[in-house]
């Protein structure tokens, strides 16, 4: 038990707003007949009042040990793809995660609110942390990267033409798309985030690098959409090379 204690590390704890869709959430609900109330933001600080400690006999959770042996406690982030919680974060002093993937367009006034109104706080590490999460493919040339993004952008395409389904094959994605849906750039054009990011690791790095400095990007989170494994293997390889170099 001692040598399993020793080996315990704190990890990263993300709170999201989001849960499985309007359906889940009413089936969830215990009284249907009762007015919904987004309680996020209780939610959120009762959960840190619980690790940190700061409850009394009244705290919901106060009965429950459910870190029994853990001396510490997890770095917390809230998860957001609008920015609505981005303000929320920083004033509690806790992380923030923003899903690039979802809604790049978004990512800057996010990240912005969150660093401008972040107060350090002792539920946090002291100092703004920004997770950015990214849909990023690589390859050894810029054009056959750009063609590694187009099974996502199938995707995003049967999802906005109501048809969700898994992500495609590339050749599938290939056949589906127009050639104006795959020549979309996947570049990042004067701090502006694309859906889809793609290069080789040199360009990936010369991408990032401006927009995690302005920004305060603290790590980047690798979304992907690939689902041969041998082209996944390799993109993620050179993706790590270029994140190395930031």
């Amino acid at each position: 038990r001692e040598q399993l204690r020793l080996a315990l590390r704190p990890l990263d704890l993300g709170l999201g707003r989001a849960t499985g869709g309007p359906v889940v959430d009413a089936a969830l609900q215990r009284d249907r007949s009762a007015q919904r109330r987004d309680d996020y933001g209780d939610q959120v600080q009762e959960i840190l009042a619980y690790y940190h400690r700061a409850f009394g006999e009244k705290h919901p959770f106060a009965t429950l040990d459910l870190t029994h042996g853990i001396d510490s406690v997890p770095e917390v982030f809230t998860l957001g793809s609008s920015g609505n919680s981005a303000g929320f974060a920083g004033q509690l002093g806790i992380g923030y995660a923003f899903a690039g993937f979802i809604n790049p367009r978004a990512a800057k006034a996010a990240l912005r609110s969150y660093r401008e109104s972040f107060t350090a706080t002792p539920f946090g590490p002291g100092t703004p942390q920004i997770i950015l999460a990214l849909n990023i493919v690589a390859a050894p040339t810029e054009e056959e990267a750009l063609t590694l993004t187009w099974p996502n952008r199938a995707m995003w395409a049967d999802l906005r033409a109501g048809k969700p389904g898994p992500v495609p094959l590339l050749a599938d994605a290939a056949s589906s798309l127009s050639q104006e849906q795959k020549d979309i750039p996947a570049h990042v054009e004067g701090l502006m985030l694309p859906q889809c990011l793609a290069g080789t690791p040199d360009s990936l790095r010369g991408q990032l690098r401006p927009f995690a400095e302005k920004f305060g990007v603290t790590e980047i989170m690798v979304q992907d959409a690939l689902n041969d494994p041998e082209l996944r293997s390799r993109s993620r390889a050179l993706i790590a090379e270029a994140l190395a170099g930031l």
